[in-house]
């Protein structure tokens, strides 16, 4: 079955399912009241869970994203236009060396359609499907909130860059996390430095060189759990993308890419098919990125550019 339909019919059946059981548990919900007693349960879908000692955790997810973006050329109007739709699928495998220490591995493959829309020639399509490259995090939490008011996670992450098109990189970041019975809140700071790499540019039949560059992430996270059977997911993401050099194989100049931001706010909404064991969750993100400017060989500013994303996501521990 082409990966289009079956994701199509994988979100279908999640959201029939999670509106099922909303339905179901409804008066329940209702009748539940938060509690915000400080609490150190580890739930599955919660931002700060990590697996104890011996234990597995999966997450698998299948997402659609929507993407959208303009180019204008300095002195000129819009003369270009770009969208895509791209189909993800990952799995996550997160195994407990101890109750404070985490070792995680992140596999994911991607398709990805694109369409070309010119101001004073005809369009065309453009498709791409490979893997990514694999990612393996080490997580610790340097601090228990059962001997603090706080818990505070530290994490290294790296990927190798073996696969083409994409970078290695090398990550680093602190969460600090909260958690009462009905509620939990989480903030990050983080870093990453991704080297360089060589990517396919089909616009232009032209392979590109990227210079290595650094991205910053601020992150705000929380899970509210009204009952027993649902959760809510939601926060905001914020990444500064800085700039980079873009080096091309066809002989044109290089051009200097100018940094860039992506504010990312989202919702996921779980329900718990087994409360502590299985977990199904559908979340709706929407990316707000500012414009990004190209100089070199064409001066020029990639504006409106957005994109809407749709994730289904099943998680498991065992």
């Amino acid at each position: 079955m082409h990966p289009i339909f079956l994701h199509a019919r994988l979100v279908a059946a999640g959201v029939s399912l999670l509106a099922g059981a909303w339905i179901l548990s409804c008066t329940q919900a209702l009748a539940d009241t938060p509690d915000f007693t400080p609490d150190g349960t580890r739930y599955i879908s919660d931002p700060t869970f990590l697996t104890v000692q011996g234990q597995w955790y999966s997450q698998t997810s299948v997402s659609r994203q929507t993407f959208n973006e303009d180019w204008q050329p300095a002195g000129f109007g819009i003369i270009e236009h770009y969208r895509a739709t791209t189909n993800s699928y990952q799995e996550v495998i997160q195994y407990g060396a101890t109750s404070r220490l985490n070792l995680e591995l992140v596999g994911s493959y991607y398709d990805v359609t694109g369409h070309y829309t010119f101001a004073y020639v005809p369009g065309f399509d453009t498709s791409q499907k490979q893997f990514n490259d694999p990612e393996l995090l080490v997580k610790y939490r340097a601090v228990l909130q059962t001997d603090d008011s706080v818990s505070v996670d530290l994490q290294l992450s790296v990927s190798p860059g073996v696969v083409s098109n994409t970078p290695g990189f090398q990550g680093a970041a602190a969460f600090v996390n909260h958690q009462w019975q009905s509620l939990t809140l989480q903030g990050e700071v983080g870093a990453t430095h991704y080297d360089s790499f060589n990517a396919s540019d089909e616009l232009n039949a032209a392979t590109s060189h990227i210079s290595p560059q650094w991205d910053y992430v601020l992150a705000v996270r929380s899970q509210l759990r009204p009952s027993w059977r649902w959760a809510v997911n939601g926060g905001v993401v914020y990444t500064r993308e800085d700039s980079y050099a873009d080096s091309r194989s066809n002989g044109y100049t290089n051009y200097a890419v100018g940094a860039s931001g992506v504010v990312d706010p989202y919702v996921e909404i779980v329900y718990k098919i087994l409360p502590h064991r299985l977990n199904l969750g559908f979340e709706y993100d929407h990316e707000f990125v500012s414009d990004r400017s190209l100089s070199g060989g064409i001066d020029g500013t990639w504006l409106n550019q957005s994109r809407n994303l749709y994730t289904l996501r099943l998680r498991a521990v065992f």
